[in-house]
């Protein structure tokens, strides 16, 4: 280590001009879920179409189910949160009809400010040889949806999923609808019906020119223009987006997948998987109907193209199913939960904008996968956004919120003004929000989303009931981020919103550090892994008693310091050609903890190349409490 590195770790043992205690928390990295369900329903129904919507309005979220899928006519359900992030294991509500239910969006319809439930009725009554429909539930008001539908639309199709979205920008809800069924009967025309006064039309106002079988749907603004554009997932046919133009959905795809040519996609989500700025999309190729049995993504480019081969595909898992984009690890990206029919449920890991191809975790079960929603049905990290504040350039209506899954929108405030409620619309587990005006100059929101999504599985299975996965607490929360949310970084090198790591260093990125083992002061089995660190360079360890600058920290080099008081170092490392190092177990003679006892860590590490010229930088800060 040169003298220089000597004298800077030297300093970080001298007391603090500021020391404050508390500060934000947030969910470190890792996985941080149960291979086992934390809550398996007793109904057994063919399960298919699945939501977290809080209906009653009481802040928890409530879980809306579509039973039927093409084996038999069941009911629409609700499991209604008990208050305390547990549910019922019996539904607290049913409908009165009965169908062969498929997939579920969840949104107000009719803006009264409740959520309601539409539906997608894959089969008509008499199976197979009849067409279904797509249905709209509306809540009472009171945190009830009416017990049969108070929509339907007039014509008739088999479809499997729908989509609620704004494409024309006027602040509300219209209704996109997939169609097609691939088993036995010839492709479709897929469909929006628009919303006119709180109210869809009955017969559709946009049909697709191309005819396929439709099996998923979103919305998107996949180009970045400040529209939502409309994707389709489809079996024996290629994915397709069909693009907005000035708040017309055009009626031929603007882009065509080439690869695969003819595959049998089953279900998409929409993301930014490497952090570029531009949306990703990922799918599953289900291997029944000759797909490749695997999950695939495309890549935006960065123009608002989307390449049209995949740029990343999983292992071959067969079956594929469900999957969503969600970031598992808490570091600010997105990684990919994917479920498969008669399977487990997975993970695939994102390491700084490319996924492992490899399962990271498997769950311990096995079950027909279709729908994997996700919520904070436990509310155990919701967080507040305030003043948020993107700019508006007369046209542009659509805007991707700086965090998701959304729980709540609080307000919206168009070139200073507030927006009332009734004029925009939003989606909360990707967070793109739809405004009837187009700013001329800023728009800022308050929102809440969290740090810790939960997600459910609907489990196409009658001898099975539904999942609901709940994502632990961290061993050790982390807090003072060099993302901007809090201190600025010492030359505006900040690592980029939600990105849940240090200030940037010269690779780009922020260091990341994560606890595992335990906290228990017998076991003494507590240890640190760090990345995003600079090869060869060294990194310390260091604890504190408090936490800097009210939990935001203070300028210190290149990064943040975030833990003072009493400094205990707990050893030098040379990361290795990764980035990436490791301390402990048998820390505890260094750190001299005890029971009881709070403690905040951070890693201190060399950066001659640094953004700043200070020749270091540092991780953002753990908190942990040390029990017997």
């Amino acid at each position: 280590m040169s003298e220089r590195s000597q004298q800077v770790v030297l300093s970080l043992l001298l007391p603090a001009a500021l020391v404050l205690a508390g500060g934000s928390s947030l969910a470190g990295g890792g996985i941080q879920y149960p291979t086992q369900p934390d809550w398996i329903s007793s109904d057994h129904d063919y399960a298919t179409g699945c939501a977290f919507a809080d209906l009653d309005r009481d802040g928890w979220p409530d879980l809306v189910v579509a039973n039927g899928n093409d084996m038999n006519r069941e009911r629409l359900i609700v499991y209604m949160n008990n208050g305390d992030g547990t549910f019922p294991t019996w539904p607290s509500w049913q409908s009165g009809d009965i169908d062969y239910h498929g997939h579920v969006s969840v949104g107000d319809v009719n803006g009264d400010g409740w959520p309601d439930v539409a539906v997608s009725v894959f089969l008509g009554a008499a199976g197979f040889s009849q067409k279904g429909h797509a249905k709209l539930y509306l809540n009472d008001g009171s945190g009830t949806l009416a017990s049969t539908p108070s929509w339907s639309s007039q014509d008739t199709f088999y479809t499997f999923s729908l989509a609620l979205g704004d494409p024309d920008g006027d602040g509300d809800l219209d209704l996109a609808v997939a169609t097609g069924e691939s088993y036995y009967h010839g492709p479709d025309k897929n469909r929006i019906y628009f919303n006119n006064g709180g109210a869809l039309d009955t017969s559709p106002g946009w049909l697709s020119d191309e005819l396929d079988h439709s099996m998923d749907v979103a919305w998107a603004d996949m180009d970045v223009d400040g529209d939502l554009d409309l994707v389709f997932c489809n079996s024996l046919s290629p994915l397709r987006i069909y693009y907005n133009v000035g708040g017309t959905i055009q009626t031929s795809a603007g882009w065509t997948a080439s690869s695969p040519a003819t595959p049998n996609g089953n279900s998409l989500s929409v993301g930014d998987i490497d952090a570029d700025g531009w949306p990703d999309l990922v799918f599953s190729d289900n291997s029944q109907l000759g797909g490749s049995g695997r999950f695939m993504a495309y890549f935006g480019d960065g123009a608002g193209n989307l390449g049209t081969s995949p740029g990343w595909q999983s292992e071959n898992v067969g079956y594929v199913s469900g999957v969503v984009l969600c970031d598992v690890q808490g570091d600010g990206m997105k990684d990919v939960i994917g479920g498969s029919w008669w399977g487990a449920v997975r993970m695939y890991l994102n390491v700084n904008g490319t996924l492992d191809t490899t399962a990271d975790f498997v769950s311990g079960t096995s079950s027909v996968v279709e729908a994997l929603p996700l919520g904070d049905v436990d509310r155990s990290d919701l967080r507040g956004v305030s003043g948020e504040t993107q700019a508006g350039d007369g046209v542009r209506r659509a805007f991707l919120l700086g965090a998701a899954p959304v729980v709540s929108v609080a307000a919206v405030v168009v070139d200073g003004v507030p927006l009332p409620a009734s004029q925009y619309c939003f989606e909360p587990e990707s967070g793109w929000i739809s405004l009837a005006q187009a700013p001329l100059s800023t728009v800022a929101f308050d929102y809440t989303w969290t740090g810790s999504p939960d997600f459910a599985v609907s489990n196409w299975d009658s001898n099975l009931g539904n999942y609901l996965f709940l994502r632990r607490d961290p061993l050790a929360p982390a807090f003072c981020f060099g993302d901007g949310n809090g201190s600025a970084c010492p030359c505006g090198n900040e690592s980029g919103g939600g990105a849940c790591q240090g200030c940037a260093n010269s690779s780009g990125q922020g260091a990341l550090v994560t606890a595992g083992g335990s906290a228990s002061v017998a076991a003494d089995d507590l240890v640190f892994d760090a990345s995003n660190l600079l090869p060869s360079q060294p990194a310390l360890l260091f604890a504190g008693l408090n936490a800097l600058g009210g939990g935001d920290g203070i300028p210190f080099g290149d990064g943040l310091r975030c833990v003072g008081g009493s400094v205990a170092r707990l050893g030098v490392r040379t990361p290795d050609s990764g980035g990436g190092a490791s301390w402990g177990p048998g820390l505890a003679a260094s750190g001299g903890w005890g029971a009881g006892d709070v403690r905040r860590f951070q890693v201190w590490y060399r950066d001659p190349a640094g953004p700043c010229g200070g020749g270091f930088n540092l991780s953002h800060g753990l908190e942990l409490v040390f029990e017997p």
